[in-house]
Protein backbone atom coordinates (compact mmCIF):
# COMPACT_ATOMS: atom_id res chain seq x y z
CA UNK A 1 0.00 0.00 0.00
CA UNK A 2 2.68 2.73 0.80
CA UNK A 3 4.45 1.47 -2.83
CA UNK A 4 1.20 2.28 -4.53
CA UNK A 5 0.51 5.28 -2.80
CA UNK A 6 3.37 6.86 -4.01
CA UNK A 7 2.95 5.01 -7.54
CA UNK A 8 -0.26 6.80 -7.69
CA UNK A 9 1.13 10.17 -7.56
CA UNK A 10 3.82 9.58 -10.04
CA UNK A 11 1.07 8.18 -12.57
CA UNK A 12 -0.68 11.59 -12.14
CA UNK A 13 1.68 13.87 -12.55
CA UNK A 14 3.07 11.31 -15.58
CA UNK A 15 0.85 11.64 -18.45
CA UNK A 16 2.74 9.01 -20.45
CA UNK A 17 2.13 6.28 -17.80
CA UNK A 18 -1.41 4.89 -18.10
CA UNK A 19 -1.17 2.27 -15.25
CA UNK A 20 1.44 1.16 -12.32
CA UNK A 21 1.22 -2.20 -10.80
CA UNK A 22 2.68 -3.40 -8.04
CA UNK A 23 3.33 -7.52 -7.93
CA UNK A 24 4.56 -10.35 -5.69
CA UNK A 25 7.13 -13.10 -6.76
CA UNK A 26 4.20 -14.85 -7.73
CA UNK A 27 2.82 -12.76 -10.29
CA UNK A 28 -0.43 -11.31 -7.93
CA UNK A 29 -0.35 -8.17 -8.70
CA UNK A 30 -2.85 -4.75 -7.52
CA UNK A 31 -3.38 -1.81 -9.90
CA UNK A 32 -3.46 2.29 -8.69
CA UNK A 33 -7.26 1.87 -7.36
CA UNK A 34 -5.88 -0.62 -5.57
CA UNK A 35 -8.34 -3.44 -7.52
CA UNK A 36 -7.25 -7.01 -8.34
CA UNK A 37 -5.71 -7.60 -11.47
CA UNK A 38 -4.81 -11.42 -13.45
CA UNK A 39 -2.11 -12.83 -12.25
CA UNK A 40 1.18 -11.79 -14.79
CA UNK A 41 3.57 -14.58 -13.37
CA UNK A 42 3.51 -15.93 -17.71
CA UNK A 43 4.48 -12.27 -18.66
CA UNK A 44 7.57 -12.74 -20.47
CA UNK A 45 8.64 -9.44 -19.23
CA UNK A 46 8.17 -10.63 -15.29
CA UNK A 47 10.15 -14.37 -16.20
CA UNK A 48 13.14 -11.52 -17.19
CA UNK A 49 12.97 -9.45 -14.35
CA UNK A 50 12.70 -12.47 -11.93
CA UNK A 51 15.41 -14.36 -13.17
CA UNK A 52 17.74 -11.23 -14.48
CA UNK A 53 16.63 -9.20 -11.48
CA UNK A 54 17.10 -6.29 -13.68
CA UNK A 55 14.55 -4.31 -15.41
CA UNK A 56 12.85 -5.78 -17.98
CA UNK A 57 10.80 -3.98 -21.05
CA UNK A 58 8.10 -5.67 -22.74
CA UNK A 59 6.98 -5.87 -26.42
CA UNK A 60 3.49 -3.88 -27.61
CA UNK A 61 0.83 -5.03 -25.67
CA UNK A 62 -2.87 -3.83 -25.54
CA UNK A 63 -4.07 -2.58 -22.08
CA UNK A 64 -6.46 -4.63 -20.38
CA UNK A 65 -8.19 -0.72 -18.80
CA UNK A 66 -8.10 0.95 -22.55
CA UNK A 67 -7.06 -1.37 -24.59
CA UNK A 68 -4.55 1.05 -25.61
CA UNK A 69 -1.14 -0.11 -27.22
CA UNK A 70 1.37 0.23 -24.32
CA UNK A 71 5.16 -0.76 -23.34
CA UNK A 72 5.36 -2.21 -19.64
CA UNK A 73 8.30 -1.20 -17.92
CA UNK A 74 9.30 -3.18 -14.99
CA UNK A 75 11.21 -3.00 -11.80
CA UNK A 76 12.31 -5.85 -9.72
CA UNK A 77 11.72 -5.21 -6.16
CA UNK A 78 14.60 -7.15 -3.98
CA UNK A 79 15.04 -7.71 -0.70
CA UNK A 80 18.07 -7.06 1.80
CA UNK A 81 19.82 -10.39 0.26
CA UNK A 82 18.61 -9.92 -3.17
CA UNK A 83 16.18 -12.22 -3.54
CA UNK A 84 13.09 -11.54 -5.64
CA UNK A 85 9.79 -10.41 -3.89
CA UNK A 86 7.95 -8.92 -6.98
CA UNK A 87 7.89 -6.17 -9.12
CA UNK A 88 6.73 -2.68 -10.01
CA UNK A 89 5.73 -2.12 -13.82
CA UNK A 90 4.81 1.37 -15.44
CA UNK A 91 2.50 1.15 -18.31
CA UNK A 92 3.53 3.59 -20.78
CA UNK A 93 1.25 4.38 -24.25
CA UNK A 94 3.22 4.32 -27.10
CA UNK A 95 1.77 7.11 -28.43
CA UNK A 96 3.80 8.97 -26.18
CA UNK A 97 6.79 7.87 -28.59
CA UNK A 98 5.06 10.75 -31.03
CA UNK A 99 6.30 13.42 -29.13
CA UNK A 100 9.98 12.02 -29.16
CA UNK A 101 10.48 9.65 -32.36
CA UNK A 102 7.28 11.24 -33.92
CA UNK A 103 9.18 14.46 -34.18
CA UNK A 104 12.61 13.55 -36.43
CA UNK A 105 12.13 14.26 -40.01
CA UNK A 106 14.69 13.89 -41.99
CA UNK A 107 14.76 15.63 -45.86
CA UNK A 108 10.68 15.77 -47.27
CA UNK A 109 9.46 12.23 -46.22
CA UNK A 110 11.86 10.51 -43.74
CA UNK A 111 10.65 9.52 -40.67
CA UNK A 112 12.36 7.59 -37.46
CA UNK A 113 11.02 4.80 -36.26
CA UNK A 114 11.59 2.37 -33.16
CA UNK A 115 11.60 -1.83 -33.66
CA UNK A 116 12.05 -4.38 -30.70
CA UNK A 117 15.28 -6.73 -30.92
CA UNK A 118 13.14 -9.71 -32.50
CA UNK A 119 11.49 -7.51 -35.09
CA UNK A 120 8.48 -5.99 -33.84
CA UNK A 121 7.39 -2.57 -34.51
CA UNK A 122 6.89 -0.81 -31.29
CA UNK A 123 6.62 3.04 -32.96
CA UNK A 124 5.83 3.96 -36.55
CA UNK A 125 4.02 7.19 -38.10
CA UNK A 126 1.98 4.45 -39.62
CA UNK A 127 -0.18 3.23 -36.61
CA UNK A 128 -1.42 0.07 -38.52
CA UNK A 129 2.18 -1.27 -38.00
CA UNK A 130 2.80 -0.74 -34.85
CA UNK A 131 2.80 -4.58 -32.88
CA UNK A 132 3.54 -5.95 -35.71
CA UNK A 133 6.72 -8.13 -36.91
CA UNK A 134 8.89 -5.77 -40.06
CA UNK A 135 8.51 -8.60 -42.15
CA UNK A 136 4.66 -8.13 -42.43
CA UNK A 137 5.28 -4.53 -44.04
CA UNK A 138 8.17 -6.06 -46.15
CA UNK A 139 7.73 -7.97 -48.99
CA UNK A 140 10.77 -6.91 -51.36
CA UNK A 141 13.83 -9.32 -50.94
CA UNK A 142 15.96 -6.18 -50.32
CA UNK A 143 14.62 -4.85 -47.38
CA UNK A 144 14.32 -7.91 -45.57
CA UNK A 145 18.03 -8.81 -46.26
CA UNK A 146 18.78 -5.33 -45.19
CA UNK A 147 16.79 -5.91 -41.92
CA UNK A 148 17.78 -9.72 -41.00
CA UNK A 149 21.24 -9.26 -42.17
CA UNK A 150 22.48 -6.09 -40.80
CA UNK A 151 19.70 -4.32 -38.35
CA UNK A 152 19.20 -7.07 -36.17
CA UNK A 153 22.20 -8.23 -35.95
CA UNK A 154 24.77 -4.79 -35.73
CA UNK A 155 24.68 -2.35 -33.01
CA UNK A 156 24.94 0.14 -35.43
CA UNK A 157 25.12 1.04 -39.08
CA UNK A 158 23.50 2.21 -42.27
CA UNK A 159 21.62 0.25 -44.95
CA UNK A 160 20.12 0.78 -48.54
CA UNK A 161 17.17 -1.18 -49.67
CA UNK A 162 14.04 -0.74 -52.08
CA UNK A 163 10.29 -0.77 -51.47
CA UNK A 164 7.50 -2.96 -52.16
CA UNK A 165 6.49 -0.15 -55.16
CA UNK A 166 10.73 0.43 -56.31
CA UNK A 167 11.63 3.55 -54.27
CA UNK A 168 15.11 3.82 -53.33
CA UNK A 169 15.37 4.37 -49.59
CA UNK A 170 18.18 4.79 -47.57
CA UNK A 171 18.78 4.73 -43.46
CA UNK A 172 20.40 4.63 -40.41
CA UNK A 173 20.31 2.21 -37.47
CA UNK A 174 21.34 2.07 -33.68
CA UNK A 175 20.86 -0.01 -30.39
CA UNK A 176 19.39 1.12 -27.42
CA UNK A 177 21.11 -0.28 -25.00
CA UNK A 178 19.04 -0.85 -21.85
CA UNK A 179 16.58 -2.48 -24.50
CA UNK A 180 18.39 -3.98 -27.37
CA UNK A 181 15.86 -1.74 -29.19
CA UNK A 182 16.35 -0.25 -32.79
CA UNK A 183 16.43 2.93 -33.57
CA UNK A 184 15.43 3.25 -37.21
CA UNK A 185 15.83 6.43 -39.41
CA UNK A 186 15.22 6.09 -43.12
CA UNK A 187 13.80 8.10 -46.25
CA UNK A 188 13.59 8.28 -50.04
CA UNK A 189 17.24 8.29 -51.69
CA UNK A 190 16.34 11.15 -53.88
CA UNK A 191 15.78 13.32 -51.41
CA UNK A 192 18.60 12.29 -49.19
CA UNK A 193 21.04 12.71 -52.17
CA UNK A 194 19.04 15.90 -53.68
CA UNK A 195 20.85 18.13 -51.86
CA UNK A 196 24.10 16.20 -52.16
CA UNK A 197 23.64 16.71 -56.22
CA UNK A 198 22.24 20.34 -55.95
CA UNK A 199 25.71 21.35 -53.86
CA UNK A 200 27.25 19.08 -56.67
CA UNK A 201 26.12 20.89 -59.19
CA UNK A 202 26.58 24.17 -57.69
CA UNK A 203 30.23 23.36 -57.27
CA UNK A 204 30.63 22.29 -60.91
CA UNK A 205 29.15 25.94 -61.85
CA UNK A 206 31.38 27.96 -59.81
CA UNK A 207 34.49 25.78 -60.40
CA UNK A 208 33.68 26.72 -64.23
CA UNK A 209 33.28 29.78 -63.47
CA UNK A 210 36.50 30.28 -61.64
CA UNK A 211 38.21 28.57 -64.76
CA UNK A 212 36.94 31.26 -66.95
CA UNK A 213 38.04 34.48 -64.43
CA UNK A 214 41.03 32.55 -64.01
CA UNK A 215 41.43 32.23 -67.92
CA UNK A 216 40.30 35.93 -68.66
CA UNK A 217 42.45 36.93 -65.90
CA UNK A 218 45.73 35.20 -67.77
CA UNK A 219 44.90 36.84 -70.44
CA UNK A 220 44.72 40.03 -69.78
CA UNK A 221 48.14 39.95 -67.21
CA UNK A 222 49.23 37.92 -70.35
CA UNK A 223 48.51 41.20 -72.90
CA UNK A 224 49.63 43.61 -70.63
CA UNK A 225 53.21 42.01 -69.82
CA UNK A 226 53.20 40.46 -73.78
CA UNK A 227 52.05 43.47 -75.70
CA UNK A 228 54.57 46.18 -74.14
CA UNK A 229 57.47 43.99 -74.53
CA UNK A 230 56.34 43.63 -78.33
CA UNK A 231 56.16 47.14 -78.88
CA UNK A 232 60.12 47.52 -76.91
CA UNK A 233 60.95 44.85 -79.23
CA UNK A 234 59.88 47.00 -82.36
CA UNK A 235 60.99 49.75 -81.14
CA UNK A 236 64.07 48.60 -81.21
CA UNK A 237 64.30 47.33 -84.11
CA UNK A 238 63.20 50.83 -85.48
CA UNK A 239 65.73 51.91 -83.47
CA UNK A 240 68.38 49.46 -85.59
CA UNK A 241 67.17 50.76 -88.62
CA UNK A 242 68.68 54.05 -87.74
CA UNK A 243 65.12 55.48 -87.01
CA UNK A 244 65.18 57.74 -83.95
CA UNK A 245 61.92 59.47 -85.00
CA UNK A 246 59.89 57.24 -82.92
CA UNK A 247 58.56 58.13 -79.12
CA UNK A 248 57.49 55.54 -77.00
CA UNK A 249 54.00 55.99 -75.50
CA UNK A 250 54.10 57.72 -72.31
CA UNK A 251 51.70 55.13 -70.70
CA UNK A 252 54.72 52.47 -71.45
CA UNK A 253 57.13 54.39 -70.33
CA UNK A 254 54.71 55.85 -67.20
CA UNK A 255 54.56 52.50 -65.70
CA UNK A 256 55.59 51.50 -62.35
CA UNK A 257 56.72 47.70 -62.85
CA UNK A 258 59.27 45.83 -64.96
CA UNK A 259 57.89 46.78 -68.36
CA UNK A 260 58.12 51.04 -67.21
CA UNK A 261 61.77 50.30 -66.12
CA UNK A 262 62.36 48.84 -69.95
CA UNK A 263 60.25 51.36 -71.27
CA UNK A 264 62.32 54.70 -69.66
CA UNK A 265 65.77 52.31 -70.29
CA UNK A 266 65.21 52.30 -74.20
CA UNK A 267 63.75 55.87 -74.19
CA UNK A 268 66.60 57.24 -72.19
CA UNK A 269 68.97 55.28 -74.87
CA UNK A 270 67.11 56.91 -77.86
CA UNK A 271 67.51 60.36 -76.41
CA UNK A 272 70.72 59.85 -75.83
CA UNK A 273 71.86 58.43 -79.57
CA UNK A 274 69.52 60.81 -81.00
CA UNK A 275 71.86 63.80 -78.83
CA UNK A 276 74.88 62.17 -80.00
CA UNK A 277 73.62 62.30 -83.63
CA UNK A 278 72.36 65.62 -83.44
CA UNK A 279 75.46 66.96 -82.14
CA UNK A 280 77.37 64.81 -84.85
CA UNK A 281 75.57 67.13 -87.74
CA UNK A 282 75.99 69.43 -86.27
CA UNK A 283 80.02 69.21 -85.91
CA UNK A 284 80.19 68.50 -89.45
CA UNK A 285 77.80 71.42 -90.59
CA UNK A 286 80.42 73.46 -88.53
CA UNK A 287 83.22 71.61 -90.54
CA UNK A 288 81.69 72.14 -93.61
CA UNK A 289 81.15 76.16 -93.25
CA UNK A 290 85.21 76.02 -92.10
CA UNK A 291 85.82 74.04 -94.78
CA UNK A 292 83.97 76.49 -97.24
CA UNK A 293 85.39 79.56 -95.53
CA UNK A 294 89.13 77.72 -95.89
CA UNK A 295 88.35 76.87 -99.94
CA UNK A 296 87.02 80.77 -100.45
CA UNK A 297 90.22 81.52 -98.52
CA UNK A 298 92.35 79.56 -100.96
CA UNK A 299 90.46 81.07 -103.56
CA UNK A 300 91.17 83.99 -103.17
CA UNK A 301 94.94 83.71 -102.33
CA UNK A 302 94.88 81.63 -105.33
CA UNK A 303 93.84 84.52 -107.78
CA UNK A 304 96.47 87.02 -105.45
CA UNK A 305 99.08 84.59 -106.05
Amino acid sequence: EEIMHTLKIVNQSDPEVETVVVADKDGNCIIDNYTARPNMAGKEHFIRAQETKKPAISEIMDSDRSGARIIAIAVPILDESENFVGIIQSNVVVKALENTIGTVKIAESGYAWLMSGTGNIIFNKYWQLIGKNYKESANHPSKITAFEERVLVQESGSMQYLEDDGMEMVGAYATVPTTGWKVIITAPSDEVYRQVRNSYFVSMILIAVAAVVIAAISILMANRIAKPVKIAADHLNTLAKADFTMDLSSKYINREDEIGVLMKSINVMKKSIRTLIHDVIREVKTVKENVLISSDHLGELSERI
